[in-house]
């Protein structure tokens, strides 16, 4: 009797087929590399190991970012904590009086901390961060909030959610965030071009000829065949960098608007 296809024992099961590989596997690079293993186990194949394009763009030396101790970065802190550590422990310099901290919104997240001696009324301020602009009147991180919440797909709806999540103020209106998101969009496309013109002149350099070799990419806004703007990307082939991009739109919202 078939043991596959009549009654068996309780308990007893048919042993299960080892898989011995298909037409998808590489039979004679497997046959070479099982014939150079060493005694230890380790292949002592002399065959390059392909990697991607990412994990080469990963080993990169101009990638990396030293890291100094130096008071460069933002931080978040709660108000209570730090403002009574400072006032429990900083005197005035010129009385030696006791000092009262005062905070103060400005604008989205940034704010005016404020120190006043509580006998001489001598008072000094210092913002919760750097000034932008020629005039320095731009808070460097009300543009930083908005250019990460850009970054992972949210925009004022939820940079909202997250300042209130995380007890922070409010962030900036509706016009500061147009106007801000006009500004980074201009500032990451001046980014963009420089960035993809040295990955240019990488892969030229590569392969030591303008004629280089390169591959394509697209993607679309929504998916299936619906959507109306999409994205097609120039890929080195050596280098794996971007070299060109561009966003083409079936629709156009200011001809919209004019008809």
């Amino acid at each position: 009797m078939n043991p596959f296809t009549g009654k068996r024992k309780s308990g007893q099961r048919p042993k299960k087929r080892r898989f011995n590989g298909n037409q998808h596997c590489k039979s004679e690079n497997v046959s070479q590399e099982s014939s150079h293993v060493s005694p230890k186990g380790i292949s002592s194949t002399s065959e390059p190991v392909q990697t991607s394009a990412s994990r080469r763009k990963l080993d990169l030396k101009s990638s990396s970012v030293p890291f100094t101790s130096t008071f460069e970065g933002n931080i978040i802190f709660d108000k209570a904590l730090l403002f009574s550590f400072l006032e429990d422990n900083l005197c005035c310099k010129v009385c030696t009086g006791r000092v009262s901290i005062s905070d103060k919104r400005v604008a989205g997240l940034s704010s005016l901390m404020s120190i006043e001696c509580n006998a001489c009324k001598i008072q000094v301020s210092t913002r919760n961060s750097k000034l932008l602009g020629p005039k320095k009147n731009i808070p460097e991180i009300n543009r930083r909030i908005t250019y990460a919440m850009r970054s992972v797909g949210q925009g004022l709806e939820g940079m909202k959610t997250f300042c209130g999540i995380m007890d922070l103020y409010p962030p900036v209106s509706q016009n500061s965030y147009e106007l801000i998101c006009r500004r980074v969009n201009a500032a990451s496309k001046n980014v963009a071009i420089q960035s993809m013109k040295k990955a240019a002149d990488e892969e030229v350099v590569a392969v030591n000829s303008t004629d280089i070799t390169v591959s394509g990419d697209g993607t679309w806004k929504t998916r299936g065949h619906t959507s109306q703007i999409g994205v097609c990307t120039v890929i080195g082939a050596d280098t794996g960098k971007v070299i060109d991009v561009e966003v083409l739109s079936k629709a156009c919202k200011g001809c919209s608007r004019w008809k």
